[in-house]
């Protein structure tokens, strides 16, 4: 709780905290298992979030997409040992070239739902 009020209190705009917190889940989906970096990150992040006034449905969403990101990102990218387990002869270069055609897609997403967070909540 403590960190989410020093995060409140910042004086910088919210989605820059937003996006600096939104790194970190990359770079932690990047260089570990993307459902233990929730388990110790969760309650650090989540009250930031709720101070800064994010919708928690909104950033349970943007975190899942993510780390989905980060674990397919180099230089660990979980989830690229996973497809060299599937095919042994296929070299990691072309595991992380292939990759690389879902990175634009994916920043597109998360910098169009951080600009307009009505884009998720729109059902509810």
């Amino acid at each position: 709780m403590l960190v989410g009020e020093w995060a409140a209190a910042l004086p910088l705009p919210a989605v820059l905290i937003m996006a600096c917190v939104l790194l970190i889940y990359v770079i932690g989906g990047a260089l570990m298992d993307a459902m233990g970096f929730l388990i110790i990150s969760i309650p650090i992040f989540f009250p930031v979030a709720l101070a800064l006034g994010y919708d928690p449905i909104w950033f349970g969403i943007m975190v899942c997409i993510v780390t989905s990101m980060g674990a397919i990102t180099p230089p660990v990218g979980v989830n690229a040992f996973i497809v060299k387990s599937l095919d042994p002869e296929l070299g990691f270069g072309d595991i992380f070239r292939g990759v690389g055609y879902f990175m634009l897609p994916y920043l597109a997403c998360i910098l169009l739902l951080l600009a307009i967070p009505e884009l998720v909540l729109f059902v509810l």
